[in-house]
């Protein structure tokens, strides 16, 4: 994500604005976060006080300066809750309790190599695989299939809608009353062939 909003920084070279990727939409695309002046979601106000009771605090990738947010790391047991920092740099009071751990660096080779350690690999790996975003490229070609799908429903939709007017006024043409029937014409609609038939004679 990082790379492809900011790209290169200093050039402004393949820095990309993420948009909707739904057909014909290409809208742009918000982050599933709280921006600064935002109301938080009801669900964090109503799990502030579970925060007391847990037995591990994670807090990664943070400045821990905005609150409410920021007052959450003091909110843990100091007796009972370890404290994880997985951060460029120290922020907060995290690291002055006994049980604080503080492990800084880039948040997704520290959190790799945690799972790593854990042998939860192949979940992150998964979990990470679903929320990447394309490169260019890619989402060219997916744009591409997208079109050439519609473009091929279109397609079939409008032969059928074609054959479906073909055939409706064929059969109007071909809607005679009974009793009505030309010469060389039955009842049931069949032709009836004859000696004198146009049909015979080819």
């Amino acid at each position: 994500m990082r790379e492809i909003v900011l790209g290169d920084r200093d050039s402004g070279k393949n820095m990309r604005i993420p948009k909707c990727k739904k057909h014909k939409c290409n809208g742009l695309v918000k982050p599933d976060i709280v921006f600064f002046g935002e109301s938080l979601p009801t669900r964090f106000i109503q799990t502030v006080p579970q925060v007391g009771d847990a037995d591990l605090l994670l807090i990664i990738g943070t400045s821990l300066t905005v609150h409410p947010f920021a007052s959450l790391a003091g909110m843990a047991d100091r007796k009972t809750c370890k404290r994880v920092l997985i951060n460029l740099e120290r922020v907060g009071d995290i690291g002055r309790r006994p049980g604080d751990v503080v492990l800084q660096g880039e948040c997704d080779t520290i959190v790799r190599e945690l799972c790593e350690a854990l042998g939860w690999s192949e979940e992150l790996e998964k979990a990470w695989a679903e929320t990447a975003l394309k490169g260019p490229e890619e989402e060219d070609k997916e744009e591409i299939g997208e079109e050439g799908e519609e473009n091929k429903k279109g397609e079939d939709y409008t032969a059928e809608a074609e054959v479906d007017k073909i055939a409706e006024a064929i059969g109007k043409q071909l809607d005679l009353s009974e009793g009505d029937h030309s010469p060389g014409e039955v009842a049931d609609g069949k032709s009836e062939t004859t000696k004198d038939s146009p049909s015979e004679k080819l």
